[in-house]
């Protein structure tokens, strides 16, 4: 999307996963045989659907309803200088399901498959949560969106033990997946252990006691008053500290469905006045409170606080950008101007696969930064495959967390 009059695609003939730097043949298939299955290929993917587990009271309230990732145990060292408790039963019990989780995960049946094969699949259900069943108009849950993807930190193991291949397409990738985890049921159960990975840490330090069993449910309560409170303030931050923006521009303004009409190909110089649009937009509104001060921001992403907000507002907006021709897409097949088959269009915006050099270029143009500078913003959030880099940040999720609204849409 720049003055050569390249546009945005949602996919590209020649695309690396985060930073995979090596051109890939994209017309090959992940598994042997992908195109048998296209008569079927939506019934597929309507497979995963029923996996709607993000819903924070879907989880329990008790940690044996959780699932997967190495939990990062703390050292011993006792901040508040509580004495340690007996081992209780209890306690030695939930340590040997914490054993038990983390051997099912290093043997989850989603390692090996391609980075993008596992995406694919949880972006599709985290656009479900958020937005619903737009064929059939039942709506979404944002709530539980926001606990999904704010616990998809937990398939960073698996995404690091991934091979790089692409596919040919979301199609390819949602087959190959399908063909692995046909009920969703490994997803949930990594996505459920990154609540499971948030609790164990101070199961650890002791700052819990432990009550209950695998029959009857495991229950967790602070071991003084004092640590309630301590919790119930940082919630408080948290809740206080998160970044927020009212409703963008509505999407019937923007001319997303001339856009969803010629997708893939795309009109460059309207492409590039809705960008410039919403980072515009974004940047004035997205507002939050100043709680981590502008010298830690500016060791962690190596930028002020206007440059790091300026790239934020480039992030949301291409979210926004690719959202928007999803969304138009779903709409013009519901007034019969797309088929069942064009439908999957669609999900290549849901999931887009663009190269980490082309979309920092983006990234680049659209916030007026230099490259440089978008860079180190990145930086933090980036899972590079090919160095293996640990990720675990949910704190930032909000950067590439569409807010479209469903009803901007029904306006058109």
């Amino acid at each position: 999307m720049d003055e050569h009059g390249e546009t945005l695609r949602a996919r590209h003939r020649h695309v690396e996963p985060v930073r995979v730097e090596q051109e890939v043949d994209t017309s090959r298939h992940i598994l042997p045989g992908r195109a048998r299955h296209r008569v079927e290929n939506h019934r597929r993917l309507l497979a995963l659907e029923a996996v709607d587990c993000a819903h924070p009271d879907s989880y329990g309230n008790t940690v044996a309803d959780a699932s997967h990732r190495h939990v990062v145990r703390s050292d011993d060292k006792n901040v508040l200088g509580l004495e340690p408790a007996r081992l209780a039963v209890p306690k030695e019990d939930l340590l040997e399901l914490e054993e038990e989780l983390d051997a099912a995960a290093e043997n989850s049946p989603l390692t090996g498959l391609p980075a993008r094969t596992t995406l694919v699949a949880a972006h599709h259900v985290l656009d479900g949560l958020a937005n619903g069943n737009r064929t059939e108009r039942t709506p979404g849950d944002p709530a539980a969106a926001e606990s999904y993807g704010g616990r998809l930190f937990a398939l960073a193991p698996v995404l690091q033990r991934a091979n790089t291949e692409l596919g040919a397409s979301v199609e390819d990738n949602m087959n190959a997946y399908v063909d692995v985890d046909p009920h969703g049921s490994a997803l949930k159960f990594l996505v459920g252990y990154g609540h499971f990975c948030e609790v164990m840490p101070e199961v650890h330090r002791d700052l819990y006691s432990v009550s209950g069993g695998r029959d009857t449910g495991f229950r967790l309560e602070h071991r003084s008053e004092e640590l309630g409170v301590y919790e119930a303030r940082d919630t408080m931050l948290w809740s206080l500290g998160a970044t927020t923006a009212p409703a963008p521009p509505p999407m019937h303004t923007m001319g997303f469905d001339r856009l969803a009409r010629t997708a893939p190909v795309l009109d460059a110089m309207h492409s590039t006045q809705v960008v410039s649009r919403l980072v515009a937009y974004y940047d004035r509104a997205l507002q939050e409170a100043p709680l981590v001060p502008s010298a830690v921001l500016q060791e962690i992403t190596g930028a002020g606080r206007a440059e790091f907000n300026r790239v934020r507002a480039a992030c949301w907006a291409f979210a926004d950008f690719a959202f928007g021709i999803a969304h138009a897409t779903y709409a013009l097949h519901l007034v019969g101007e797309k088929t069942e088959t064009e439908l999957w269009e669609a999900h290549e915006w849901l999931s887009v696969c663009w190269t980490y050099t082309e979309f920092r270029r983006w990234l680049a143009e659209a916030s007026g930064l230099p490259g440089g500078t978008v860079s180190r913003v990145l930086e933090p959030f980036v899972l590079d495959l090919d160095r293996k880099k640990t990720w675990s940040s949910s704190a930032f999720y909000g950067m590439a967390t569409s807010r479209l609204s469903r009803e901007s849409i029904e306006q058109r």
